[in-house]
């Protein structure tokens, strides 16, 4: 339920701090 969400929430905080 929260596995996918997880991961696209890593992606989003992850491209946030390469911006």
């Amino acid at each position: 339920m929260g596995l996918k969400e997880n991961e696209e929430l890593k992606v989003s905080k992850k491209e946030d701090q390469l911006k």
